[in-house]
């Protein structure tokens, strides 16, 4: 596959994210590492303030693999987040060190 071509729908999602302006408070992403490989768990709000409609999207940072929708609720506010929160833990379980972003990185190891 053209490099370009691959980086075409991440760049499409991160410019999507910008121009609607939806703040992530820290907490909302979470950066999680193990070894060499990294991964990012984010909540997007397409509508915030408002909690619903809300997305949880897992992507597999520096191997080329498009961030993905795994959880989404149009009307169960506190749903994405139990999810993420789940999902977070989930990786933590399996050795992966999460940090939230916004979190001091220096020593920090594992949130939530």
């Amino acid at each position: 596959m053209d490099p370009v071509k691959a980086h075409v729908p991440i760049l499409t999602l991160t410019l999507a994210l910008i121009a609607t302006n939806a703040p992530l408070a820290a907490g909302d992403a979470w950066t999680c590492t193990n070894g060499n490989l990294e991964r990012s768990v984010t909540l997007y709000y397409p509508q915030a303030p408002a909690p619903v409609p809300c997305r949880v999207y897992y992507g597999k940072r520096n191997e080329n693999v498009i961030p993905r929708v795994i959880w989404s609720a149009e009307h169960d506010a506190g749903y994405c987040e139990v999810k993420a929160a789940a999902f977070v833990a989930r990786l933590q379980s399996l050795g992966w060190s999460c940090i939230a972003e916004g979190e001091p990185t220096e020593g920090a190891t594992e949130s939530r």
